[in-house]
């Protein structure tokens, strides 16, 4: 089991890098664990989570979706 530790939210990210701690309520609704059976599902996972940091919202394209969207 690969096994991927998450720790969301700005102002939390920003206190653990500059090594203040976190309460115990930050850490249950901030830190989230995600398994997978491989390490190739764990880094696709990872890349794909970090290619959405800064946007607030993303939606699943279908292909004819695509297609209606280019012209």
């Amino acid at each position: 089991m690969n096994i991927v530790w998450f720790l969301f939210g700005k102002e939390e990210v920003n206190k653990f890098l500059a090594g203040e701690p976190l309460t115990k309520d930050n850490e249950e609704i901030n830190i989230r664990k995600f398994m997978f059976s491989t390490p190739k599902e764990a880094e696709a996972f990872i890349q794909g989570v970090q290619a959405g940091v800064g946007w607030l919202e993303c939606y699943n394209l279908s292909e004819n979706e695509i297609k209606k969207l280019k012209h």
